[in-house]
Parts: structure tokens; C-alpha cells; sequence
């Protein structure tokens, strides 16, 4: 999200993003923790056997 131009808006402060690439780089964030989460627990499921 760092080296995207445009998702910064300085204008409003730090945690500012902006709504077009802003919202949609933090849903994939967001769907990528998740999904590292899924396989973590898988790991220790598969090892723990």
C-alpha cells in the first residue's frame, strides 16, 4: 500500500485512504491474513497427527 500512488491522501492525515485503490489494496489485506491464518492452522492440524 506504501508504493501505490494515490491510496495516501495527506491532505487528511496518516491513516487516510483513499476510496478507489485504498479500500480495495486494505480488503486484500485484510483476505490475505485471513487466508494465512487458514493455512498456519492447517499446518499445525497436518504436523500435529
Amino acid at each position: 500500500m506504501l508504493s501505490t500512488p494515490g491510496v495516501v491522501v495527506p491532505e487528511l492525515g496518516a491513516p487516510a485512504i483513499t476510496v478507489a485503490p485504498g479500500q480495495f489494496l486494505s480488503k486484500d489485506v485484510g483476505l490475505f491474513a485471513a487466508s494465512f491464518w487458514v493455512f498456519v492452522d492447517s499446518i499445525k492440524t497436518v504436523v500435529g497427527r
